[in-house]
């Protein structure tokens, strides 16, 4: 008798789990008017307990499908399911809530705990966002892709036609090169101590004349979940992509409270900071590692503020920096060095310049490229629909290690 009923409770769970696919396959939500019309049938069930039931089989598939956010060519609708008085999604799009035009706020479906909130977006693009909840920011809870930033984890919205970079995922079975992290410098230009980071490829003892690029906002350039660029650097190095390099991470924070950062200080047209880095740390890495001397064989990198430090670096001391890598570089905040620029003799140097397309300062950076082409500067320019974010820069990290070490 127990075993009979042990048997039919098996059974039971089975048929059920059966009927529940069924249900699931049923649902095929392949548009974005296919999910509107969904979800404004079940709003309109008049019992209760059917239309949650419908609600959840629906709301299951579009989790189990990874269709949280719904995607569509280049439409988009963000989804929330859960009671509140006002609910809206900021994020890369809307400027984090800093662009009033940009109506943000999502539409309640009448009788169920639905929002949404359409738009439109290229096919190929990929932001960061968050859902504000009666004024509490919160991740998607139904969104599994997570993008850090500096003021921690986003929600990711990924369009169609993104796709993602290989060389952001760490490789396990390639050989890995070395990360010596804290250094501790004090400068006697800037009157304070920093820390740096460096990494040293693989099998280094026996490289000589080894690149090196040195690396502003250094701590979240090596971050895995931010810059991943030891991920990167270890990827192409191993499949042969670019030759091996020496990475030198420059942490803008204070050594003894890291949560005090001087990245807008430091980079902003800052000489002191350039004299640490050419008359301080530079010679010491040389002395230190086998390095290139070269100037040809030596880069400067940096994103937003550190790329108006990458640009002021390669203007002030083009006899140090021949390879200028400049991301989302935040011109608005430098205007003088429009003047710089027009005061300071061209010279031969490799740059390679990116912007995102949404709210990423992309007209200034286009103009700069524009200049730069224009004087005859060798530039490689690209341009992806994303916003300012780590997940734009270090998607093309490769495309600057190859474009100045490539094999």
């Amino acid at each position: 008798m127990k075993k009979f009923l042990i048997v039919s409770v098996i059974l039971f769970f089975s048929f059920f789990h059966l009927i529940r696919a069924q249900v699931n396959d049923s649902i095929k939500i392949i548009t974005c008017d296919d999910l509107k019309k969904e979800l404004f049938k079940i709003s309109e069930i008049k019992k209760e307990e059917d239309r949650e039931s419908q609600l959840n089989q629906l709301w299951n598939y579009l989790k189990n499908n990874k269709k949280i956010p719904f995607t569509q060519n280049n439409q988009a609708i963000f989804l929330y399911k859960g009671n509140a008085k006002k609910v809206s999604f900021e994020g890369d799009f809307s400027g984090w809530g800093r662009h009033n035009q940009d109506n943000s706020n999502a539409v309640k479906i009448k009788n169920i705990d639905v929002w949404y909130l359409e738009k439109e977006f290229p096919s190929d693009a990929r932001l960061d966002y968050k859902i504000v909840v009666d004024g509490n920011w919160i991740l998607d809870p139904d969104n599994e892709n997570i993008q850090m930033s500096g003021f921690g984890p986003n929600s990711e919205l990924r369009m169609p036609d993104w796709e993602p970079s290989p060389y952001v995922i760490r490789d396990s079975s390639i050989q890995r090169g070395k990360l010596i992290e804290n250094i501790r410098i004090h400068s006697k230009n800037l009157g304070y101590s920093l820390l740096y980071h460096v990494y040293l490829p693989y099998n280094f003892d026996k490289l000589n004349d080894i690149p090196v690029i040195y690396v502003t906002d250094g701590h979240e350039y090596m971050d895995d979940q931010k810059g991943s660029m030891v991920i990167v650097l270890d990827n192409l190095i191993a499949k042969n992509l670019i030759k091996p390099i020496i990475a030198i991470f420059i942490d803008p924070r204070d050594p003894d409270s890291l949560q005090i950062n001087k990245r807008e200080t430091q980079f902003l047209l800052n000489e002191k900071y350039l004299k640490f880095v050419s008359e301080e740390l530079i010679p010491i890495i040389d002395s230190k590692y086998k390095t290139s001397n070269s100037p040809n064989n030596r880069a400067i990198l940096g994103t937003s503020y550190g790329g108006v430090c990458a640009t002021y670096f390669a203007l002030m001391r083009p006899d140090i920096f021949k390879l200028i890598a400049i991301q989302s570089p935040a011109y608005s905040g430098a205007p003088r060095l429009e003047e710089i620029y027009k005061n300071s003799e061209k010279h031969n140097q490799k740059v390679f310049l990116t912007s995102g397309t949404i709210n990423d300062g992309v007209v200034l950076t286009r103009r700069v490229r524009d200049i730069l082409k224009s004087d005859g500067y060798e530039i490689m320019y690209k341009e992806v629909n994303e916003g300012h974010s780590w997940g734009n820069w270090r998607a093309l990290l490769d495309d600057i290690l190859i474009y100045f070490w490539g094999k």
